[in-house]
């Protein structure tokens, strides 16, 4: 009797479970936001948010260990004459607000919280879909775009 005989044999195709590219850019974009609040709340105590981040390192014997790294996280608002400027960010990238706007004013910095709660809504509602979606693409080299 061969081995496999006694196994019970199907044909199985495993499904992807979250395959929007939408909705994953939606979330990016909303988990970076939550980040901000806690960047925002670091800033009203008057320091720096660092969060620790796992990175490899090989040691002098060419062994790879796993390491923790401390890691400042870069405000998306920031302090100039007119105000406090705040930023939507998608990756290193900054999001159009409307067609030529990526900005929002405010007078004070404890005014920052209601911009990033308007934010959050707008991203949950798709409003920054579009935007977020050509951050997204790749942008090729300027020789494949005249040949294009």
């Amino acid at each position: 009797m061969a081995p496999l005989s006694k196994l019970t044999l199907t044909k199985f195709e495993r499904s992807q479970t979250h395959q929007d590219p939408v909705l994953d850019r939606r979330a990016k974009a909303l988990n970076a936001l939550a980040q901000q609040r806690d960047v925002l709340h670091s800033a009203l105590e008057g320091r720096d948010h660092i969060v620790k981040s796992a990175k490899w390192a090989t040691d002098e014997h060419g062994n790879r260990h796993r390491i923790e790294k401390n890691r400042l996280v870069r405000p998306w608002f920031f302090k100039e004459a007119q105000g406090w400027l705040v930023q939507l960010k998608y990756g290193a990238r900054i999001v159009l607000l409307d067609t030529e706007h990526n900005a929002v004013v405010v007078p004070a910095l404890n005014d920052v919280a209601e911009v990033l709660e308007v934010f959050e809504k707008a991203l949950r509602a798709g409003e920054f879909d579009k935007s977020l979606s050509m951050l997204a693409q790749r942008k090729t080299k300027s020789a494949e775009i005249d040949h294009a």
